[in-house]
């Protein structure tokens, strides 16, 4: 039988770890103002994306809390940021997966269809070019922002990645590890979706 061994609790341990994650956090968010793309948010947009990565550290230390918009997917939280609200359900806009969709083949590839529009830059990958009827996201697979490049050049994106899945920040060639050749990638502008 397994002994469980009880190691004593160390505070200092607990406050260092809380600490890197908020200078991570911090470092995410200079990325982000470092694009060209989140300057072209509304303040509420850029909160609420900034409050996403907040969410995002304060969940991971206490699991239990209940929220809504962490549990959201890809596609949900887009929509949230179009229309700077958070809905539950599954209905989005008739338009909302309405792109340029374009076979992809390399990262290069990707870079150049995206930067073919102005920044902020909506991209919805697809294992075909056209909706599948029936399906609540239109077989469309995942859903993120670009926003343009950050200091060091690298092309930075906000994304959740799934249903209990982190919300982050990170660069389009980590995204496009997970979604190589034989996707295809649509791009659209950032819609204004708020009812003002």
């Amino acid at each position: 039988m397994y002994k469980f061994e009880k190691k004593p609790f160390n505070a200092t341990d607990e406050i260092d770890n809380s600490a890197l994650k908020k200078q991570q956090r911090y470092e995410k968010i200079a990325d982000l103002e470092a694009t060209e793309g989140f300057h072209r948010l509304s303040n509420r947009q850029q909160k609420m994306i900034k409050l996403s990565l907040y969410m995002q550290e304060r969940f991971e230390r206490l699991p239990y809390l209940d929220n809504s918009f962490y549990a959201c997917y890809c596609h949900k939280a887009v929509d949230a940021i179009e229309t700077e609200k958070i809905e539950e359900g599954d209905v989005f806009p008739e338009d909302f997966y309405e792109a340029s969709y374009k076979k992809i083949s390399s990262l290069d590839d990707a870079e150049n269809h995206i930067l073919s529009i102005e920044f902020p830059v909506v991209v919805h990958i697809a294992r075909g070019p056209g909706p599948v009827e029936g399906s609540i996201n239109k077989g469309r697979d995942h859903s993120f922002i670009v926003f343009g490049k950050n200091s060091s050049g690298d092309i930075i994106v906000w994304e959740k990645e799934g249903t209990r899945y982190p919300f982050r920040v990170t660069t389009l060639k980590e995204v496009y590890k997970d979604y190589t050749a034989n996707y295809f990638w649509g791009v659209r502008e950032l819609k204004d979706r708020t009812s003002k």
